[in-house]
């Protein structure tokens, strides 16, 4: 779902007493490691692998930082010193253990659905979600369904399942004839066709449907019938009921 790169970036350090966090590599200040901030005196400081913790000295119960350097800093570097005491001087420095936060979540715990909004909001300009998946996808978090149960909805509706035809495109298959469906062999194994037009699972669903007194028109695909069903209920506990059955249904 996230990238390495897009994980690293949201995620922050939450310095407590500085032991395990990186001075110059975490990210601890800003969002930006220290070493990219603060490239040059990164590169002649003699401190390269120091903690937090490492990098100064209660005085009077006083935080006093004590950064050393391999020679004398020239003057355009003291200006950079300037800047980088600048920044240390809002942080804290305190008993507590140091903690990794997620930056899109108030409570900085990660989760898939803090996740799914944060790359939903991307302004990068990359085309994550199609218009239809941005509109749908937030819903399947809606729900009575346990959140084990959401996630592999959620994973289905975006086709990331291990099915055949994905195993192919990635390459773990590497005949195309293997991609068939295993159990109706007259398609290939996608989401859509796995949970909507297999001729050996449609008619189970069909079968619950008309139990329910539903008789629903086949959709297009798997957030066709997603959209179908948050359409059947009336009031918010309706829908929500309804949606839960989906859940149940895949």
């Amino acid at each position: 779902m996230l990238s390495q790169i897009g994980f690293q970036r949201g995620v922050t350090k939450k310095v407590g007493n500085g032991r395990l966090t990186s001075f110059w590599c975490d990210p601890w200040l800003g969002g930006t490691p220290l070493r990219t901030q603060f490239q040059r005196l990164f590169q002649v400081s003699t401190q390269v692998t120091s903690t937090v913790r490492e990098m100064g000295n209660w005085v009077d119960d006083q935080w006093v930082w004590d950064l050393k350097w391999r020679r004398d800093l020239f003057v355009w570097e003291l200006i950079l010193l300037e800047s980088l005491h600048e920044i240390l001087d809002r942080s804290i420095i305190y008993t507590a253990d140091d903690s990794w936060c997620w930056k899109h979540d108030p409570c900085g715990y990660y989760s898939v659905k803090s996740a799914f909004f944060a790359l939903s909001r991307s302004r990068s300009g990359e085309v994550i979600f199609s218009v239809e998946e941005e509109r749908l996808l937030p819903k399947v978090w809606k729900t009575w369904a346990p959140s084990k149960v959401a996630v592999f909805s959620w994973q289905l509706l975006q086709d990331r399942l291990p099915t055949r035809r994905n195993l192919l495109q990635r390459g773990v298959i590497g005949d195309a004839s293997a991609s068939m469906c295993v159990l109706c062999g007259l398609g290939s194994e996608s989401a859509d066709h796995l949970f909507c037009s297999c001729n050996q699972i449609s008619p189970i669903c069909y079968s619950i449907l008309l139990w329910l007194g539903v008789d629903l028109v086949p959709s297009r695909g798997v957030l066709g019938s997603f959209e179908a069903f948050l359409g059947m209920g009336v009031g918010r506990k309706d829908r929500l009921g309804w949606l839960l059955i989906w859940h149940t249904i895949v």
